[in-house]
């Protein structure tokens, strides 16, 4: 299921399914996981929740875990359907999973490519008081969206041209927000 989702290869997951149906295999966590991804990376949203609705009515220890559940979010987040990736946030919760920091990230990113700073922000304070550490892949996530105003002039000045741009570097939790604040008061100038 998952090379053929990887491969965008929609008739393939379709299959793959088939035949664990046809042979009496039940669905696990990793499955569950698998083919909400896969349905995701062939851009099937549809198909991508209702893989997952029909898995949480399975036994405990068979249902969707974290990685099905950021998937959905994450493929919703990036087609800029942020009220039902948010949505699915609070189901995953009530279904006693909890969300991890790249679960938490795929919004984050949703939100900057929206052009919601604020909303961005929110997000990561919120999984911050959630206890879940943000980490430097989603402080350079919400970076993007102090950077988006910055001209060329803002950044010889500034000399981040490391940071911003298609050179995007991974930078440490306290870096990331250093710049953050030094671009967006250059910004705001």
């Amino acid at each position: 299921i998952a090379a053929h989702g990887r491969a965008g290869d929609l008739k393939g997951v379709r299959a793959a399914e088939q035949q664990m149906r046809a042979a009496g295999v039940r669905p696990n966590e990793a499955t569950h996981g698998a083919r909400v991804a896969a349905y995701v990376r062939c851009g099937e949203m549809d198909l991508a929740e209702r893989a997952l609705r029909s898995g949480r009515s399975d036994k405990p220890g068979a249902r969707p875990g974290v990685y099905a559940y950021t998937a959905l979010v994450q493929g919703l987040s990036r087609g800029g359907r942020l009220e039902e990736a948010r949505g699915w946030l609070d189901t995953m919760r009530e279904d006693g999973v909890a969300p991890n920091a790249f679960t938490y990230t795929t919004i984050v990113d949703g939100l900057v490519r929206a052009g919601d700073a604020a909303g961005a922000e929110a997000v990561v304070e919120a999984m911050i008081k959630e206890g879940v550490e943000p980490t430097a892949v989603t402080y350079n996530t919400l970076l993007k969206s102090c950077v988006a105003g910055v001209t060329p002039a803002d950044r010889k000045a500034l000399k981040f041209t490391g940071v911003v741009g298609e050179e995007t570097e991974v930078l440490g939790a306290a870096a990331a927000t250093e710049a953050a604040a030094a671009l967006a008061a250059a910004a705001a100038a």
